[in-house]
């Protein structure tokens, strides 16, 4: 069953969404799932971030200046959880993926934190 018990509309693809996905898995060892299919303005992609305080981000690939739809800025206000990440290039992909590295490296692990 879909989103909310509705069929998804079928959402266009971002130029750079595979190449990022790509880039995520090979290059940092992180989980993508690509979800842009979801619709209700929900997120393109679901990355897994492993280390120390393993989380997951919420993802969404805009080609160039492209401006999110109103449904997806309903989705970012209404969310509950972690902001939305914008991700808008594969050099932007690469620097945030160096940043979630960095951040895992910075925190204890959890283990030892209870």
């Amino acid at each position: 069953m879909s989103y909310r018990g509705r069929q998804p509309r079928h959402s266009r693809v971002d130029k750079f969404q595979a190449e990022i996905a790509e880039i995520w898995r090979t290059e940092f060892g992180f989980s993508v799932f690509l979800t842009h299919g979801v619709g209700e303005g929900f997120t393109d992609t679901i990355v897994g971030v492993p280390g120390n305080d393993p989380r997951n981000e919420l993802c969404e690939v805009k080609t160039g200046n492209a401006s999110s739809t109103p449904p997806q800025k309903k989705f970012y206000r209404t969310w509950k959880g972690a902001p939305v990440w914008i991700i808008r290039s594969p050099s932007r992909a690469r620097a945030w993926g160096r940043e979630q590295v960095a951040l895992q490296e910075l925190r204890p692990k959890i283990a030892e934190v209870f």
